[in-house]
């Protein structure tokens, strides 16, 4: 595999002369007739070993497709984490009760002001997906909506994992597990 991150990383950044690769290349997604953000998504979480999701708008209607996903992750032993909050007042109570019955799911409330982040990390065994562009989790943004995300995958020890990783512990130190109370 490693080889492959290498040639895919030099085909996306450096000349499309070297050997690209489908699945982990870095690419520019977005929804069409031949593709769609979700299907990118999905694919990540079906072959992840562990996420994190950092999305500010979440509707009902990804609920069901997000739970049939994470169910049969829950039985392979794979959980994620979902940072989301109330920017807006977007976001529906009944989208914060339904995520906190998905037993494989830390569910936190980012405390940042404005937060309207929009990235997707994916954990695989020896290198990492980051999707981050213009979607959030709602029907319209990963199915139908003009938007743009970047896929990029590197080595766990990559500066622009790094540099993710940094992000992402930051936004869940400044965050708090979903709870009653908050809700």
């Amino acid at each position: 595999m490693t080889d492959a991150i290498q040639d895919a990383i030099l085909n996306g950044f450096y000349d499309e002369k070297f050997l690209g690769s489908e699945t982990i290349g870095p690419s520019l997604l977005g929804n069409n007739q031949h593709e769609k953000i979700w299907l990118a998504l999905r694919q990540e979480l079906m072959t992840c070993k562990g996420f994190t999701w950092a999305v500010a708008f979440i509707t009902q209607d990804m609920l069901v497709p997000l739970k049939v996903i994470l169910a049969d992750l829950a039985q392979e032993g794979i959980a994620g984490t979902l940072i989301t909050g109330d920017y807006l007042g977007f976001n529906n109570p009944r989208v914060f009760e339904e995520l906190c019955k998905i037993p494989n799911l830390e569910v936190r409330i980012a405390n940042e002001a404005g937060f309207h982040a929009k990235g997707y990390l994916f954990e695989h065994d020896n290198y990492e997906t980051v999707i981050v562009g213009s979607a959030n989790f709602t029907r319209s943004a990963l199915l139908s909506n003009y938007e743009w995300v970047l896929k990029v995958s590197s080595r766990k020890q990559a500066g622009l994992t790094k540099q993710f990783a940094r992000k992402i512990n930051s936004l869940k130190q400044n965050s708090f597990v979903l709870n009653e109370e908050w809700l």
